[in-house]
């Protein structure tokens, strides 16, 4: 690495990997960010590393594009999401690779890198996830509601036979989403969205009672 031969300490900001095992990675020497330094290769085989000027490196020509082009996060630090919310939140109107923007959006929806968790580490509110267009099956998700670690969501796509659809899902989505019901009008969607989630608010209020009254008789016993 160009780093190893200059004896350089650096800190990764990320390292992408697509389908067939090739890594990116983009780091900097530590005390000085404006020495930026790209490698590309394979663990295997070995990388090509090089300098990247400074007055090159942008967030939309490198980490979206790549993204837009078939790499996925591999590794990313916490604290070169916020530098990442940073930066997207600043140039959202003038960002080019949209596919990019919204597939980082969508990591960052399935790992938990919240509104909250980047306001953690400085207080500055950021929500770049007002730019996230999130769709399933061709539906895009028009609204969500979360119970816990359970959710519900509403989507609509105007060219299906159906044009409505409910799902279940988790927070993240991790899991993909399940149990559809499609409908043809918003308010049969929107009335089984309703009660689907007082479905569950039900079903967690009787566990969390049943949960309690368990722990209650227990220390009741000793």
């Amino acid at each position: 690495m160009l780093w190893e031969q200059n004896k350089l300490e650096v800190n990764i900001s990320y390292i992408l990997k697509d389908t067939t095992g090739h890594l990116k990675l983009v780091a900097y020497e530590r005390g000085n960010e404006e020495n930026i330094i790209g490698a590309s290769g394979r663990l295997e085989n070995g990388f090509i590393t090089f300098q990247i000027p400074d007055w090159d490196f942008n967030l939309d020509d490198y980490l979206l594009k790549d993204l837009e082009e078939g790499y996925e996060i591999a590794f990313m630090p916490i604290m070169e999401h916020y530098n990442v919310w940073c930066a997207i939140n600043d140039l959202q109107y003038d960002l080019q690779n949209i596919k990019g923007l919204q597939k980082y959006l969508k990591y960052c929806q399935q790992n938990d890198i919240t509104p909250s968790v980047i306001s953690s580490i400085e207080s500055h509110q950021i929500n770049i996830m007002k730019l996230y267009r999130e769709e399933n099956q061709g539906y895009q998700i028009i609204a969500d509601y979360t119970i816990n670690k359970v959710a519900y969501v509403i989507g609509h796509d105007p060219s299906a036979p159906s044009p409505y659809a409910v799902w279940r899902t988790s927070h993240n989505r991790s899991k993909g989403y399940e149990i559809g019901h499609y409908f043809e009008t918003f308010d049969e969607a929107f009335a089984d969205f309703k009660e689907r989630i007082n479905d569950e608010v039900d079903k967690q209020v009787y566990l969390k009672r049943k949960c309690f009254m368990k722990e209650r008789n227990s220390d009741e016993a000793r």
